[in-house]
């Protein structure tokens, strides 16, 4: 029941977005500043955004779990740590 909940509510804030021709919309779970849960500093995401391709939908910014990709881009944030975006090329991992 979490798991649907949690799609509800992300599909009615991607609407919500969609709805008020918003470039960039940051769409966390409850936990989702949380320094242990992420691969990346708070302070980075807007650096991340920044240096997304053009053309995405979806960026997930978390425990670097998914491996494989190929290395889109690699840059340095405000605060001079090092970042990378790689390629998601895996399926079925949602836990629905």
């Amino acid at each position: 029941a979490h798991h649907v909940g949690s799609l509800f509510a992300h599909m009615n804030n991607w609407q919500l977005a969609k709805d008020n021709g918003n470039e960039h919309t940051y769409v966390l779970e409850s936990d989702g500043l949380n320094p242990a849960l992420l691969a990346v500093p708070v302070g980075a995401i807007g650096s991340i955004v920044h240096n997304a391709p053009k053309d995405y939908d979806l960026l997930i910014i978390n425990q670097p779990l998914f491996t494989g990709g190929k290395l889109f881009s690699r840059f340095a944030d405000k605060d001079g740590n090092s970042i990378e975006i790689y390629e998601w090329k895996q399926e079925g991992v949602a836990g629905l």
